[in-house]
């Protein structure tokens, strides 16, 4: 429910879509930890299994930089939500 298959055209779609699930996140993210709204962000890419995956697993880390704190989101898999906002919210509970 609320997903549906993804197959970005491009390296820039899936850059795209990265983008509207970070802005997404800003507008909701308050850190468990110190209550803070004001991550930093990075994209990271691992590897996927065999030569034609070298970059197939996507994340972005909200970081709290005055407590340390990290959570990972899969860009893959929040990209593909069809209900993306509502999603975000229901995870931050606001």
């Amino acid at each position: 429910e609320g997903v549906r298959n993804l197959n970005f055209a491009s390296e820039s779609d899936l850059e795209v879509a990265a983008d509207k699930v970070e802005a997404a996140i800003s507008q909701h993210f308050t850190c468990p930890k110190c209550k803070h709204r004001d991550p930093s962000y990075e994209r990271i890419a691992m590897p996927g299994v065999g030569p034609r995956k070298p970059f197939a697993h996507r994340f972005l880390a909200a970081t709290r930089e005055g407590c340390g704190y990290t959570e990972l989101f899969n860009l893959t898999v929040l990209a593909g939500r069809t209900d993306l906002g509502n999603f975000i919210r229901g995870i931050f509970g606001n």
